[in-house]
């Protein structure tokens, strides 16, 4: 009957050391969970974080694409001014050189006139 205590003794003692490692192998893989799930929330955050920085890169890019276009725009624009201005000078000159030319024109037919009439004072 010793026996047969010091058996039951031993099973219980041994049932408990089971008990308490199946606590401490659910504490560690308690504690492995949640590191994991740690690491998982560090990792979405990196992830949230390098979309947000991708999305402003990509944004400020945008932003000195439309500056540039914006310049270029202004540079033809101010180019097709320039060339305005040209023409326009060039016109006013051809009127220039158009008014010379009947001012020159004039004043040779005055001189004709005055030669034509000195010939007809002299016939006289």
């Amino acid at each position: 009957m010793g026996n047969t205590y010091y058996s039951a003794a031993a099973a219980a003692a041994t049932a408990a050391d089971e008990d308490e490692e199946e606590k401490k192998f659910g504490w560690v893989i308690g504690r492995t969970c949640a590191a994991a799930a740690a690491a998982a929330a560090a990792a979405a955050t990196a992830a949230a974080a390098a979309a947000d920085a991708s999305a402003a890169v990509a944004a400020k890019a945008k932003y000195m694409l439309l500056q540039m276009l914006l310049l270029l725009l202004q540079q033809q624009q101010q180019q097709q001014q320039q060339q305005q201005q040209q023409q326009q000078q060039q016109q006013q000159q051809q009127q220039q050189q158009q008014q010379q030319q009947q001012q020159q024109q004039q004043q040779q037919q005055q001189q004709q006139q005055q030669q034509q009439q000195q010939q007809q004072q002299r016939r006289r």
